[in-house]
């Protein structure tokens, strides 16, 4: 079963097979359907397959699956975020299956937004492009205009010490979102010049929309020593923005 036609499958009405030719890097084997979407102990389905991108970014299954979910449950913000990531993870390959997502969700999407990713369908989106601001977005630098806000740099390897950012993400692959956030920012308060400890706990803020635990994180962050502070200050507004609308 391809990729496509799981698709299809997971939908309620019938659908046109997509035109062209599937690329091979796009082919899945044989597959449940799409609507499975998490572990059944994930407490949040949509924060595990956020963080399952952020992990996994070439995870096909895990974007369409994003997709889908927001989808359902008429998630316009969820929805817009989780097709930003699919055309970054995607790239200039894959044009169907973005075709076919953004038809998916199109009602679900304000006109600067769908046109921005209309625009992006022939020559792919970067996550550095400027686009219409998705703060769900696990793959996006976070750009409004020209400016990167978000950089990520490179871990570096500790092989023979357990790794905290290793244990948090190990916590993220089965949906214990609370326990990950718990051990990120105690290492941060141990680690506070480590770039990757600021932006993995911040994407969990993000993803769940906690905006108590951010706040009381943020008034413990020295800024004389926090790499991150564009991107706390970002993640502020996003926040704020976010659980605005949801009242």
């Amino acid at each position: 079963m391809t990729l496509v036609e799981a698709v299809e499958d997971a939908e309620d009405a019938p659908g046109h097979r997509l035109p062209g030719r599937m690329e091979l890097a796009f082919v899945l084997p044989a597959s449940s359907r799409l609507r499975v979407i998490a572990p059944t102990h994930a407490n949040d389905p949509g924060a595990f397959l956020a963080h399952q991108v952020a992990r996994v970014p070439k995870d096909l299954r895990a974007h369409v699956q994003r997709v889908i979910f927001h989808v359902g449950g008429t998630n316009a913000s969820g929805s817009y975020a989780a097709l930003v990531d699919l055309f970054i993870a995607l790239g200039s390959k894959g044009m169907p299956l973005r075709q076919r997502m953004l038809d998916t969700a199109k009602r679900l999407l304000n006109r600067g937004q769908y046109q921005a990713l209309v625009g992006k369908l022939d020559s792919g989106l970067r996550a550095t492009d400027s686009i219409p601001c998705a703060p769900a977005s696990m793959l996006s630098k976070g750009t409004r205009g020209t400016g990167t806000l978000v950089e990520r740099l490179d871990r570096h390897e500790t092989p023979h010490l357990q790794d905290p950012l290793d244990e948090a993400r190990s916590y993220l692959e089965y949906g214990q979102l609370d326990e990950a956030r718990t051990l990120l920012e105690s290492a941060l308060l141990s680690e506070p010049s480590r770039m990757e400890l600021h932006l993995e706990l911040l994407a969990i803020y993000r993803a769940t929309l906690d905006l108590e635990s951010f706040s009381a994180m943020w008034k413990l962050q020295d800024p004389a020593r926090n790499p991150a502070a564009d991107a706390w200050l970002e993640t502020a507004d996003n926040l704020s923005t976010q659980v605005i609308a949801g009242h």
